[in-house]
């Protein structure tokens, strides 16, 4: 049974990338502690170990300041599209002014 608890489907792919995020974290941390368990680690077990905690503090990392990035380019091209707009607006008043009749020479 699958159900999609928000309406639209980039809602829906960001919890799902959300919740996987998540779950492999979990799972690094069920690695670092079955490979630790409290005692020094050498050799393979601590390469895994190094592994482990280097995936994690990317992961921890990397979301969020690519969540932070994505919203600065949302922000950036809103004012873009927002300065194009009055561009063209202005533009409409600035033609606007001149009648049909004056732009053809008819008068």
């Amino acid at each position: 049974m699958s159900r999609k608890p928000f309406v639209h489907f980039r809602d829906n792919l960001a919890e799902t990338v959300s919740l996987t995020t998540l779950v492999v974290i979990g799972i690094l941390n069920v690695g670092v502690t079955s490979y630790s368990m409290g005692i020094e680690t050498s050799g393979v077990q601590s390469q895994y170990l190094e592994i482990f905690l280097l995936t994690e503090a990317v992961l921890l990392g990397l979301v969020p300041v690519l969540f932070a990035v994505f919203v600065a380019l949302l922000l950036v091209s809103q004012l873009v599209r927002m300065v194009i707009i009055s561009i063209k607006a202005a533009r409409r008043l600035v033609f606007k002014s001149e009648t049909y009749a004056e732009r053809i020479h008819l008068s």
